[in-house]
């Protein structure tokens, strides 16, 4: 498993902690856990309704993108 680490400030931090909290996940490294998870499911499966919502994030060009390479 691959770790990565990445700095938010004390109000992001604290906005996440309460959405971790109200979604009865806890700790919001859990919840950035299930949104990779979401946003992992975007690009690999293609019919996944997580698709729409990550291209609402990234446009549909980079979701194109994946599926080409996904194809070779």
């Amino acid at each position: 498993m691959t770790q990565i680490t990445i700095n938010i400030e004390p109000a992001e931090h604290a906005r996440l902690r309460r959405l971790a909290a109200y979604a009865g996940l806890g700790r919001p490294e859990v919840l950035l856990e299930r949104l990779l998870d979401h946003t992992d499911q975007a690009i690999t499966r293609p019919g996944a309704w997580e698709r729409d919502w990550l291209a609402q994030v990234v446009g549909p060009g980079p979701l194109a993108a994946c599926d080409e390479q996904t194809a070779e």
